[in-house]
């Protein structure tokens, strides 16, 4: 028997193995998040007359955020950060936690790109100082905004005291 019979179902095999894994891989949620998890998520938004980065920590209860400055590294082709300036804390209540898990199945479902704003998302789940999971998205929809149950983070934002 020729072993190049076997390629096509040893690779469909691991693609299968691969997608099964991946989900693993996402995070548990906003509402979901367990006692002492923490969810830190880097949100990066870019436009025709914006840019901009934050660094938002979760955890059941609150949200802090913290304002990243970017700099242009030429050597290395690549942002890198800059300054950071934390603009405060809000408290999250039960409609909060569920509009920011209708914006992560967003992210996760959205492949729309029609728009010349793009928001990039890496966001991760902290267990006892160490990633548990992982995930990251890329939208240039403009959808997000239009959805009434959800919170989008620059909405979030604006409801500090001395948002940027």
């Amino acid at each position: 028997m020729r072993p190049t019979r076997f390629l096509p179902l040893t690779f469909a095999l691991f693609i299968c193995s691969t997608a099964r894994s991946s989900t693993a891989d996402k995070i548990d949620g906003f509402a979901k998040l367990a006692a002492g998890d923490t969810l830190q998520m880097r949100f990066t938004s870019g436009g025709c007359f914006h840019f901009y980065t934050y660094d938002l920590t979760f955890t059941r209860t609150n949200a802090s955020v913290t304002a990243v400055e970017l700099e242009w590294v030429n050597s290395k082709a690549a942002y890198r950060d800059a300054r950071k300036r934390e603009i405060g804390k809000l408290e999250l209540s039960e409609t909060d936690l569920t509009g920011l898990d209708t914006l992560l199945t967003f992210y996760r479902t959205n492949m729309a790109a029609r728009c010349t704003t793009r928001n990039k998302i890496r966001i991760s789940q902290m267990r006892l100082g160490k990633v548990i999971a992982a995930e990251e998205f890329e939208d240039a929809s403009c959808k997000a905004q239009t959805v009434k149950e959800i919170l989008t983070i620059p909405l979030l934002v604006r409801r500090l005291p001395h948002s940027p």
